[in-house]
């Protein structure tokens, strides 16, 4: 879900049998600071069922317990893989200890992995908001929802059960939303959130790659057409010595084959070396 929700309305969508989980979660800034320099690192806030939604275990350490979700509990954070190797030099004893975020002590409890990255890139720590089931923030539209869907739900079925909970939303809270014309939701699948419509670009790379191939295997065709010729007279000689067809279609696709394991070999080595 794309628009921002009240604590109340959170916890009524929460309700719905579609998901399996339903999370809501914030973004802002803290400050860093401890021995070093101080630093800005992005922050988001998540509600119980935020990695749990995710689906993603933790590098090191766990992620938030329902005890640390209440009110009232001691700070804890989960540290980004990024921010945990630049400012903590990877050290695995960072589990357990304190730091200080915007001059609170925080006990860090987990790490997460390199390629987590919800919601944005660059968020470096994740610490717990905790929501009272009967909040009063009726009119504070700061959350943005996140879920999963429960086995053969499909996102039709979500957004008809949405509906029914946003009518019932709008009878329990009628001094707030009873002049809201037009009040309504929209449920987005996460991968079409986070990267957009990129789908015509995608097809336009594949099919620029795939016109790549085709010249690169027209050329190497070529160049085998252009070695045959040259190899007749050595083909010539072994059939006069005795070689069999087959001991010689052997003998080239032996040949083919080195030639395709040492291609493919480099091209795989340098494609590791441009994505690291």
């Amino acid at each position: 879900m794309e628009i921002p929700f009240s604590e109340n309305e959170f916890n009524e969508y929460r309700q719905g049998q579609s998901f399996a989980h339903v999370a809501g979660f914030s973004v802002g800034t803290l400050t860093l600071t401890g021995r070093v320099d101080p630093l800005h690192v992005a922050a988001s806030w998540g509600t119980p069922d935020f990695f749990s939604v995710m689906g993603t275990a933790p590098f090191l350490g766990r992620v938030f317990t329902a005890d640390e979700q209440q009110q009232g509990h001691a700070q804890v954070v989960v540290l980004s893989h990024r921010l945990w190797q630049s400012r903590f030099a990877s050290s695995r004893e960072i589990i357990g200890k304190s730091i200080l975020l915007s001059g609170q002590s925080c006990t860090v409890v987990g790490v997460m992995p390199q390629t987590f990255n919800f919601p944005s890139d660059d968020v470096d720590v994740w610490q717990p908001l905790p929501i009272a089931l009967a909040s009063e923030k009726v009119g504070n539209h700061y959350l943005n929802l996140v879920a999963d869907l429960k086995p053969q739900t499909t996102l039709i079925q979500a957004r008809s059960e949405m509906a029914t909970i946003l009518d019932r939303v709008l009878r329990k809270y009628p001094r707030y939303y009873g002049g809201a014309a037009g009040l309504g939701f929209n449920l987005i699948p996460l991968r079409q959130q986070m990267v957009g419509n990129l789908r015509p670009i995608v097809l336009v790379l594949m099919a620029g790659v795939g016109f790549m191939l085709l010249i690169a295997c027209t050329h190497v065709a070529s160049l085998h057409l252009a070695r045959g010729e040259d190899r007749k007279q050595e083909i010539a000689t072994r059939t006069a010595l005795g070689a069999t067809r087959w001991r010689i279609l052997y003998q080239v696709r032996i040949e083919n084959v080195v030639l395709f394991l040492v291609g493919g070999g480099l091209g795989l080595l340098l494609a590791i070396s441009n994505s690291v």
